[in-house]
């Protein structure tokens, strides 16, 4: 309890900065983009094309010594959450040493994978490596459909089978499964919740595919598997007795507020909110560019030329945070969810769910 207080008094440091123009102490979140190698060939994602077109651009990531200086920078200004991901996280041959990392600095770690390399040598590892959540992407309750969608065959079994090993060698790590809302699943979602409850995993977490960064790179999205104004209708009505469904089955999902939010972004109109991005969290890239958001192209530093304190209490950074205020570019859970809790209204309204956020991160 006395660490959701802490919590408490971070989310408040945050939310009286931007009403007032200030600079908060540190995001509460990092998320950490470790590498841009992957190993599938995603329909909604262009990194992969990007890669195969320059392959020289791996040799310009971040080294180990620079993350490891940024997870130390971020501990010290009191960062509380580490989320890392790709390309493929797990390609990153130093995964294990970053995990450590976080963790003796008494942040929460977490990881998200698209389950291809969660062999049982893999999922023994990660099961003890003291991460708080592991989330593995699975886009559809059909083999074909999952494999279609993720361009490699065999994908959808290897990380069901990764998430089987993950409750094996650890029944109290968090599992998630993170679905990317598509034509591709469009009316699968009730039977992706049946295949969640059979795997046994905490919880589902749902988001709507965009036109942009970080699945559009360079003009990458393959836009078939886009939704269509009749998609839509069936989908609405899906997605909201979805939501029931994993609330009365226990399964953790993101906010009736974000449910909404979703039906109305694939309407075409992205609700307007108070966006904290810049604020509660932020985006390093793998080539060590520091962002205010995913959606948000706007580099306002390099850990490569300064550390990541510095860049956070920076002009420049400042007059970013200040120009986001009216932004409504995209509807990704990663930063709307955590704006919609700094919210006190939210909070009041959902104080139970907020303490189980607590209990499944912040450990």
């Amino acid at each position: 309890m006395f660490d959701f207080f802490k919590l408490g008094f971070h989310a408040f440091n945050i939310f009286y900065s931007k009403h007032l123009g200030l600079i908060p102490k540190s995001p509460l979140i990092v998320y950490l983009e470790i590498t841009r190698s992957c190993n599938l060939r995603c329909k909604h994602c262009g990194i992969w094309r990007v890669n195969m077109i320059d392959k020289s651009l791996f040799k310009t990531e971040l080294s180990t010594r620079t993350i490891f200086s940024l997870v130390d920078d971020a501990a010290r200004m009191g960062v509380k959450f580490f989320y890392l991901f790709g390309g493929e996280t797990l390609l990153h041959k130093d995964i294990f040493r970053i995990i450590r990392r976080v963790k003796s600095n008494g942040m929460s770690c977490s990881i998200v994978t698209n389950g291809s390399l969660l062999s049982k040598k893999m999922c023994k590892r990660l099961a003890h490596a003291g991460l708080s959540s592991v989330q593995v992407s699975i886009d559809s309750p059909f083999e074909k459909k999952h494999d279609n969608v993720r361009g490699v065959d065999g994908t959808f079994n290897r990380a069901i089978e990764g998430v089987k090993f993950l409750k094996k060698f650890n029944p109290h790590l968090n599992i998630m499964i993170n679905t990317l809302l598509s034509k591709n699943n469009v009316s699968d979602l009730k039977k992706m919740i049946e295949l969640c409850l059979r795997l046994g995993v905490n919880g589902l977490r749902l988001t709507p595919i965009h036109d942009k960064y970080p699945f559009n790179v360079k003009g990458g999205v393959d836009k078939s598997i886009f939704l269509s104004k009749d998609d839509v209708g069936i989908f609405e009505v899906e997605l909201l007795s979805a939501r029931k469904l994993m609330i009365d089955n226990g399964l953790y999902t993101d906010s009736s507020d974000y449910y909404n939010g979703i039906i109305s972004y694939f309407k075409g109109i992205i609700p307007r909110f108070s966006c904290f991005a810049g604020l509660v969290a932020v985006e390093v890239n793998a080539y060590g560019g520091v962002f205010p958001c995913m959606a948000s192209r706007k580099n306002v530093g390099n850990l490569n030329n300064s550390s990541f304190s510095n860049i956070w209490k920076s002009r420049e950074f400042q007059e970013c945070r200040v120009s986001l205020k009216k932004c409504n570019n995209c509807f990704l859970s990663c930063f709307v969810e955590p704006s919609f809790r700094l919210s006190p209204v939210f909070a009041l309204k959902n104080l139970r769910g907020l303490l189980r956020d607590k209990s499944m991160f912040l450990n």
